[in-house]
């Protein structure tokens, strides 16, 4: 059963992204929760405070024990159940959903990160919040979960970090993704997929973001189209300018020429 919680209801949610609700509760022998089930839309976040709970997945069973927490959205294929379970949770607007790109997932937070959490829910359980506020807060918490799941990530795969390195220093030379794969001896299929799941994004998107911001460096310089795609990694001058057109939203030299705007 639930200790203590607090909703919040606006009039206009304005499009902000908004904390709905938080509390802090126990399980019991009769709670269970099917998230295929609840009728609410939204994101859900739920932090073990002392015990343990159980989260089944199509996949997996997972124990959240003090530390561990699930963020999931609901409706959603999983459940989360527990008898001598001490949580605290919060519950998001659905458009927050477009920050975490797993619609499910487990997470072990350091223990600065679970102080901020706690202390959050112990403000908000204690006062109303205007919706300019709540959506300031909505946003702080987004940050400390993702720093929260990039580092968690990271621990699980130390190789991808690496990777990242390689391509942030060797962003200049041609190579390939089947040359990147070899380096690391991988697979391109895992590489792709466990580089994704760190950085959510692919390794060689990931390698022409970085060689289109150094392109940008150089042409605010004033360098040559030509000078900076060689300098950059790229083939040659037309596929350059047709990636840095696609990213930009301009040409190279319309981005170059840019610059004299700000000499007036």
């Amino acid at each position: 059963m639930q200790e203590i919680n607090q909703r919040f209801h606006y009039i206009s949610d304005e499009g902000l992204p908004l904390i709905y609700g938080v509390g802090i509760g126990f399980g019991g022998q009769d709670y269970f929760w099917g998230a295929r089930q609840r009728k609410e839309n939204m994101l859900v976040l739920q932090i073990t405070l002392t015990g343990s709970g159980q989260l089944k997945t199509p996949g997996a069973m997972f124990t959240l024990t003090p530390g561990k927490a699930f963020l999931g959205e609901i409706p959603g294929n999983y459940q989360y159940f527990g008898d001598k379970w001490h949580f605290l949770y919060l519950e998001f607007s659905p458009n927050v959903r477009q920050w975490f790109p797993q619609s499910i997932q487990v997470l072990t937070l350091e223990k600065k990160h679970q102080l901020e959490i706690k202390n959050l829910v112990s403000k908000l359980i204690e006062s109303e919040v205007d919706i300019y506020l709540n959506a300031k807060l909505t946003f702080q918490l987004v940050l400390t979960l993702k720093a929260a799941i990039k580092n968690q990530n990271l621990d699980q795969s130390p190789k991808m970090l690496k990777v990242k390195d390689y391509l942030n220093k060797n962003y200049s030379n041609d190579f390939s993704l089947d040359d990147l794969a070899q380096e690391f001896g991988m697979s391109k299929f895992r590489l792709i997929r466990e580089f994704n799941s760190v950085y959510q994004i692919p390794p060689m998107h990931y390698l022409q973001k970085i060689r289109i911001n150094h392109a940008q460096e150089l042409l605010w310089l004033g360098k040559e189209v030509q000078f900076v795609a060689e300098a950059t990694g790229f083939s040659n001058a037309n596929y350059f300018s047709k990636v840095f057109r696609k990213e930009v939203g301009m040409s190279p030299s319309d981005y170059r020429a840019g610059k004299e705007f700000y000499r007036r």
